[in-house]
């Protein structure tokens, strides 16, 4: 538990109306839980807390579209590697599961079912690197890029890039570092 307001006033130099506006930020960021009667602590789930900060901080700053869809390619391309190394049979199933959604959905899908599928398979490639980080930053990186934009969705992009994601998934599969290296950077191709 956190002190009381007044507590924290008189610890840090400033008014209870700065504490208190202060707690409503975090508490509206997912960071803290005030209970009333009860008092207020740190939340459990820090990382929704994290989450909802950084996608804040993405939308909020002058950071471009291509920016963060480089950022992710960077963050994306070293937890696949890191994924090949560590993935378990159960990551290599899930991973299964959600190109196979894909590949079913892309016919007759909606843009936001496409890219539904799109983030579920790149999740699964996440979560394979077994590091809670990387899904923190991740999520909200994916939140941002796919927000409001219709990416190409031409039967020959959709195919293409289920054919770039089988690939990936191939790669991880087999261990072989250098190879998932080379399909991710073909995936996220340098412009």
């Amino acid at each position: 538990m956190l002190p009381p307001a007044r507590e924290l006033a008189r610890q840090y130099g400033v008014s209870v109306a700065v504490v208190r506006d202060a707690t409503r930020t975090l508490a509206g960021k997912g960071l803290i839980t005030v209970q009333q009667g009860v008092g207020t602590s740190v939340s459990r789930d820090l990382d929704a807390g994290l989450v909802q900060s950084f996608t804040w901080a993405l939308r909020h700053t002058q950071v471009t579209r291509r920016e963060v869809v480089e950022l992710a390619s960077i963050i994306e391309t070293q937890s696949a590697l890191l994924a090949t190394v560590r993935r378990t049979t159960k990551d290599v199933e899930q991973l299964d599961q959600a190109l196979s959604e894909c590949e079913c959905a892309s016919g007759a899908a909606s843009w936001e079912q496409v890219s539904a599928c799109h983030n579920r398979f790149h999740s699964a490639l996440i979560r394979a690197a077994h590091n809670r980080a990387l899904l923190a930053v991740f999520e909200p990186l994916t939140e941002v890029v796919f927000a409001n934009t219709e990416l190409e969705q031409s039967s020959d992009s959709v195919l293409r890039t289920w054919e770039q994601h089988r690939r990936i998934l191939d790669c991880v599969r087999s261990g072989d570092v250098d190879s998932t290296r080379a399909a991710l950077e073909a995936h996220y191709p340098l412009s």
